[in-house]
C-alpha cells in the first residue's frame, strides 16, 4: 500500500512537470511572435503616453530647459524578410550601433533600438529605407534653448530622462514626472532647518505630474556676467573663472557664471570638468579679499578705530621664522589705509590684536568651514582647521587669506552679511514650484541664519570698502556716478611639486557691492591663473566687476547717485533671451 502511494505521488509530479513544460513550449515557441508583438506595443504606448519632464524658467518666466518630443527608431526582427539586406542598409549610417542590431537578429530578441531621439535628417534617412521592420515612437527629449547660457547651473539629463548634473540632478524628484509623489506626514522636529529637501518635503504633493521650476536667476544678468567673464578670461589666457551676483538682503542668486562653458544639448562633446559648477564645488585660498573679515571683527569688538595707526615695517616682517613681504614698502598706515593699500604686514598686525580664538570664532560665524545650504548638488564645506591645529604662522597666513580654503558661494554669502547690516542669509536658486496650470505649489522665502555683526559695524565696513574703490587698489572697479565698494585679492597658488607658494600662478579676484550705500547687490569675480596680463586682482578682476555692474545698473534702470551726472542710456539685450 505504501509503495502504491509513492507511485501515485510520483506520477502526479510527472504530470505537473509535463503540463508546465507544455505551457512553456506554448508560450515560448507557439505564441512567441504574438507575445513579442504585444510587448512592443505596450512599450510603445508607454513612451507615447509618458508625461514630459517639468520645465525650468528664470525669475521672469524666460525658458531655460524644456521637454520636446523627438522620434526614436526601433526594429522588430520578426518582421524582417531579409535580415542581411536590413543589416546592409543600416550599416550605411555611422550613427547606428550595428553590433546591437546584429546581436538582436542572431538571438531573435524581437525588439532592438536603432537610435533614440533622432534629429530630422536621421529620421528622414531611415524613413526613406521603407523597411516594414523599422518603426518610430515619440519620446520626450530635454532641450536647452539658450545653448551654453547657465549650463553649469542647469546641468543636463541622460537618455532615460534622469537628471545627471546641476539643478536637473538636484531637483530630479520634482522634475521627473515618471514617479508618482504622494502627500505624506512631515515633522520639522530634529531636522536641520537649512536642509532644502527637508523644507520642501511638506510640498511633495502635486495636482498634476508636470511641475515647473522658477529660479532666482535673471537670464539677462546671467548673460551679462558670462559674456564679460568669457571675454576677459580669453584676453588674459586664464584657466577658468567664476562670477556670482547675489541679492545681499534675501540671499537670492541672480547670476552664477562659469567659464569655460558647454552646451548641455551636446554635453558629451565637452570634457567632464567643464560640467562642474565651480562656484559651489571648488575651493580656493582667497587671498586679500579675506582681509575684510578680521577688519569687521576688530570693529565689532571695538578694538580699533578707522584712523588708528599701524606701522607696516617698511614692507618686511618676520613671523615664526618666516619672512613675510609686502607688495610695497609701507611705513605708517591707518587702519583704513591698510585695507585701501592691501598691506599684508598691516593685516597681520591687525589680526594679531584679535588672537587665534576670537579670529576663529568670527570666521566660523561668517559661515566658513560649513556648507551654505544652497540648493545645488556637490557643495563643498571648504577647509578651516581649528586653532589647536594651527602653527605659529597660521594666524598671520589666514590674515592674508592663506591656510584657509573657501568656495566662491561661501565667500559672497559672508561678504553679503558684511554689507547688509550683519545678517548672514542662506543663498538659494529655486524661487517657486508651479504645476502645469500655473498654480503655486512651493515658494522659497529668505532664511536668516544668524546676526554676525551689528549694523554700525556693517556701515563702517561699507565706507572702508568704498574708499578702497575710490582711492585704493580697487579703482578699476569704479562705476562713475554710483557708490561702489569692494576689495581686491591676489592669491599665490600652492605649487604641489615644491610645497611652496608659486611666483607664477595666481588667483585674482574682486568682491564688491553696488549700486549705492544700501549695497543691494554683491558681486564676486575670480579669475584663475591669468597668463597674458598683470596678475593683480585690481588689474584683472576689478575691470570685469565694473563692466558687469554698469550694465546691470543700466538694465535695471537705476539713476546715478550723483544727481549732476547724466542718466545712462538704458541697456537693451537681444541675444535671443
Amino acid at each position: 500500500m505504501k509503495h502504491i502511494r509513492i507511485h501515485i505521488i510520483f506520477v502526479f509530479f510527472c504530470l505537473c512537470s509535463l503540463t508546465l513544460i507544455c505551457r512553456l513550449y506554448h508560450l515560448q515557441v507557439i505564441k512567441h511572435s504574438e507575445l513579442n508583438s504585444m510587448a512592443i506595443v505596450r512599450e510603445k504606448i508607454a513612451f507615447e503616453t509618458s508625461v514630459p519632464r517639468g520645465g525650468i524658467y528664470d525669475r521672469s518666466g524666460k525658458e531655460m530647459a524644456l521637454s520636446i518630443q523627438a522620434p526614436s527608431a526601433y526594429l522588430i526582427t520578426g518582421r524582417s524578410e531579409d535580415p542581411k539586406g536590413t543589416l546592409r542598409a543600416l550599416s550605411c549610417f555611422h550613427w547606428v550601433d550595428m553590433k546591437n542590431i546584429k546581436e538582436a537578429f542572431q538571438k531573435d530578441k524581437g525588439f532592438v533600438w536603432i537610435k533614440r531621439k533622432l534629429n530630422p535628417f536621421q529620421k528622414d534617412s531611415l524613413t526613406r529605407l521603407n523597411l516594414k521592420e523599422i518603426d518610430f515612437v515619440m519620446e520626450p527629449e530635454r532641450y536647452y534653448p539658450n545653448s551654453d547660457l547657465a549650463a553649469q547651473v542647469l546641468g543636463f539629463v541622460g537618455t532615460d530622462g534622469t537628471g545627471l548634473e546641476g539643478l536637473e540632478y538636484f531637483f530630479n524628484k520634482i522634475l521627473d514626472t515618471s514617479t508618482d509623489v504622494y502627500p505624506r506626514d512631515f515633522s520639522y522636529a530634529n531636522l536641520d532647518p537649512y536642509c532644502f529637501y527637508e523644507r520642501l518635503a511638506p510640498y511633495y504633493f502635486y495636482e498634476t505630474k508636470e511641475c515647473d521650476l522658477f529660479l532666482t536667476i535673471d537670464l539677462v544678468m546671467q548673460y551679462l556676467a558670462e559674456d564679460a567673464l568669457r571675454k576677459a578670461c580669453k584676453k588674459v589666457e586664464a584657466r577658468h573663472g567664476v562670477l556670482i551676483i547675489m541679492d545681499t538682503y534675501t540671499g537670492e542668486i541672480h547670476s552664477l557664471a562659469n567659464w569655460p562653458g558647454y552646451n548641455p544639448n551636446h554635453f558629451f562633446d565637452y570634457p567632464k570638468h567643464f560640467w562642474r559648477n565651480r562656484c559651489v564645488t571648488d575651493i580656493y585660498e582667497p587671498g586679500s579679499i579675506f582681509k575684510i573679515f578680521w577688519a569687521a571683527a576688530l570693529i565689532e569688538e571695538e578694538m580699533i578705530q578707522t584712523d588708528s595707526l599701524i606701522y607696516c615695517e617698511k614692507g618686511s616682517m618676520k613671523v615664526a621664522d618666516k619672512r613675510i613681504r609686502d607688495h610695497k614698502k609701507f611705513g605708517w598706515l591707518s587702519f583704513k589705509q591698510v585695507l585701501e593699500k592691501s598691506s599684508n604686514i598691516g593685516a597681520i598686525k591687525c589680526a594679531e590684536k584679535l588672537g587665534k580664538t576670537r579670529y576663529y570664532q568670527y570666521i566660523k560665524a561668517f559661515g566658513f568651514g560649513e556648507k551654505t545650504g544652497i540648493d545645488f548638488p556637490g557643495e563643498s564645506r571648504g577647509i578651516l582647521r581649528s586653532p589647536e591645529d594651527w602653527s605659529g604662522l597660521s594666524l598671520a597666513s589666514m590674515a592674508i587669506g592663506q591656510e584657509i580654503s573657501v568656495t566662491p558661494i561661501q565667500m559672497i554669502t559672508a561678504f553679503s552679511a558684511l554689507v547688509n547690516g550683519g545678517r548672514l542669509m542662506m543663498p538659494f536658486i529655486l524661487k517657486e514650484v508651479r504645476n502645469a496650470n500655473g498654480n503655486l505649489l512651493f515658494e522659497q522665502t529668505p532664511k536668516l541664519k544668524r546676526q554676525v555683526v551689528n549694523a554700525s559695524t556693517s556701515q563702517q565696513i561699507k565706507e572702508i570698502l568704498h574708499s578702497v574703490v575710490s582711492r585704493g587698489t580697487g579703482v578699476n572697479a569704479d562705476v562713475p556716478g554710483y557708490w561702489i565698494g569692494g576689495k581686491t585679492g591676489t592669491a599665490q597658488m600652492l605649487d604641489k611639486a615644491t610645497g611652496e607658494y608659486s611666483h607664477d600662478d595666481f588667483l585674482t579676484s574682486f568682491i564688491g557691492f553696488f549700486p549705492d550705500s544700501t549695497a543691494r547687490w554683491a558681486m564676486l569675480v575670480m579669475v584663475y591663473q591669468p597668463r597674458a596680463a598683470a596678475c593683480w586682482g585690481g588689474e584683472v578682476a576689478a575691470p570685469i566687476f565694473s563692466e558687469v555692474a554698469e550694465k546691470v545698473i543700466n538694465y535695471m534702470h537705476i539713476p546715478p547717485v550723483e544727481k549732476d551726472l547724466p542718466v545712462r542710456r538704458h541697456l537693451t539685450i537681444t541675444a535671443g533671451l
